[in-house]
């Protein structure tokens, strides 16, 4: 989490008061699945998250842990025991409560704030993908980021 919280705060306040922010390897702008976004995430997938956690929370921060690292892949390789355990330990920590109310919120939409974003966003969702390729994608143009943030004289 954090991607909502860096795009939220200039697409509703304006970046005047932003001096930098970056998202590396963000997740999409929007996760849920609408007519607009066909390949995302059907409801019914945080829908289980929700009562997953409601039933067991510890037991649905085990399964989201393995899911989010691939554990059953990547396990010994790229993600040790103890990097999982570190966020087990963390993630145990946090109230039920409040496990189930965040799961809500990845549904927001914030593909209307990019526009307000100045810098760009290194996505490597396509590498992740299995597309084995990182892709750069400029979310404002050149023009009007070197007019936001202006070269410095060294």
């Amino acid at each position: 989490m954090g991607t909502g919280e860096v795009t939220r705060y200039p697409g509703t306040r304006g970046s005047a008061r932003v001096a930098r922010g970056v998202l590396v390897s963000p997740i999409p702008p929007s996760l849920l699945q609408t007519p607009d976004n066909p390949e995302g995430v059907p409801q019914g997938l945080f829908d289980g998250f929700v009562q997953a956690a409601m039933a067991d929370a510890p037991a649905s921060m085990k399964g989201f842990l393995d899911n989010f690292y691939n554990f059953d892949t990547l396990r010994g390789t790229l993600v040790s025991d103890q990097a999982w355990q570190a966020s087990w330990n963390l993630a145990v920590t946090a109230s039920a409560t409040a496990a189930v109310a965040c799961t809500g919120t990845w549904a927001t939409d914030f593909r209307a704030d990019l526009p307000e974003i100045a810098g760009l966003v290194v996505d490597s969702a396509a590498a992740l993908a299995g597309r084995q390729r990182t892709r750069l994608r400029r979310v404002l143009s050149f023009r009007r980021l070197s007019s936001r943030h202006p070269p410095t004289a060294p």
